[in-house]
């Protein structure tokens, strides 16, 4: 296997890219540890890898695209990416041939479902203007109460059916109004939202957060990705994101809930 170059972190616009086969082979062929990846599949669903994607594969709390890859002889309908395990920096492909095969180094047009990426994309960046107003809120002097100096971001889950962000330490209910408003207003702002590469110093000076999970990247000159909401702040991110908070659409504080020392604000995002 071989290491894939991730296309749509550095433009996330693109639907569409041109790039080569560097692999194509049965699942069933795939190292153990690989194939775990797919839960669901079957025998004869192959994985592609390909020297470049714009696919997103499944990570940080976002789910990953789906598509299609063409040649000149061959059609491969793709329904689930992952990042390889026994190959890091390996993209693979999961999917089925609709008619002929691939082989390596053919040329292929890869094309994502705009709107599942799209609708990714809203969810992902309402996650973090959610955690954005929680900080704002609660921690830039909006209020003034001690016991809310040590909140940490933890993670958070940008699924449509399940999307929350999480913190350690306690935010009680009667903030939810509140968070709410300056939810609101971060999405009315239309602020820009922009992508950057940063050393770790850079990354620890300039995020609201680092959380514990993040992992400082050792790759492109040891930078790593990060998203900036300008105006309200940035975070360590690989995912994708719309280009401003407006496009998000009407990003909803659902409840938010307690358990163990650690707080979850769940959210919803109805779609302009």
């Amino acid at each position: 296997m071989t290491g894939t170059k991730l296309v749509y972190q550095v433009d996330e616009t693109l639907r569409s890219y041109s790039t080569r086969v560097a692999s194509a082979q049965l699942l069933s062929t795939l190292a153990l540890e690989d194939r775990a990846l797919f839960k669901s599949s079957a025998e004869d669903d192959v994985v592609v890898i390909t020297k470049e994607t714009i696919f997103y594969a499944q990570g940080g709390g976002q789910p990953f695209d789906t598509g299609s890859m063409t040649s000149m002889s061959a059609n491969f309908q793709v329904s689930a990416v992952r990042n390889s395990v026994v190959s890091p920096g390996a993209v693979l492909h999961l999917g089925r041939y609709l008619e002929g095969a691939f082989t390596q180094g053919d040329a292929v047009e890869q094309k994502v479902d705009t709107k599942r990426r799209d609708d990714n994309s809203r969810l992902h960046t309402g996650g973090h203007v959610v955690a954005l107003a929680v900080r704002k809120h609660l921690l830039n002097g909006a209020v003034d109460d001690v016991s809310h100096k040590d909140l940490v971001e933890l993670g958070a889950s940008h699924y449509p059916d399940s999307a929350y962000v999480n913190f350690q330490g306690t935010i009680e209910a009667a903030h939810k109004d509140a968070i709410q408003t300056q939810v609101d207003a971060f999405v009315d702002a239309a602020l820009p939202v922009k992508v950057y590469f940063w050393s770790e110093e850079e990354l620890r000076a300039r995020c609201a957060a680092v959380p514990d999970a993040v992992a400082i990247q050792d790759r492109d000159g040891g930078l790593t990705r990060a998203v900036d909401i300008e105006g309200a702040g940035a975070y360590p991110c690989g995912g994708t994101h719309v280009k401003d908070t407006s496009l998000v659409g009407k990003v909803k504080v659902r409840k938010i809930s307690r358990s163990k020392g650690c707080s979850r604000v769940s959210y919803t995002v109805e779609h302009p």
